[in-house]
């Protein structure tokens, strides 16, 4: 049975694939992102509040996440800057299917990214 870590964990492997070549704002401009770095320290955290435990009990729940990453970001082709970008990504359901937690990323997509 997956605990909140590894539901962390499982969210955080979804944003850093998801988020390459993303659209964000760098400077006032509209650009890409070129690669993930990392997440900022305190860069991750649900945007509603929920306890894991009540998922079985009243069902499903739909989460966002804010996040914080250090990325770098497609200047012109060969330039890139490395910037912290901040931004959204959801809406995501948990639920709990035989005696399992499960995340549904099949909605989720990573907005507002700038810095």
């Amino acid at each position: 049975m997956k605990n909140l870590e590894e539901i962390i964990l499982d969210i955080k492997m979804q944003i850093r694939s998801r988020i390459l070549n993303c659209n964000c704002t760098y400077k006032g401009l509209k650009r890409k992102v070129d690669s993930f770095v990392s997440f900022a320290p305190n860069g991750f955290s649900f945007v509603e509040s929920f306890d894991l435990a009540e998922v079985p009990i009243s069902g499903p729940v739909t989460v966002n996440i804010r996040l914080t990453v250090l990325a770098r970001v497609d200047i012109d082709g060969n330039v890139k800057a490395q910037s912290y970008l901040g931004g959204y990504y959801g809406p995501l359901t948990i639920g709990f299917t035989n005696s399992e937690y499960v995340v549904d990323h099949k909605n989720a997509i990573i907005t507002d990214l700038k810095d």
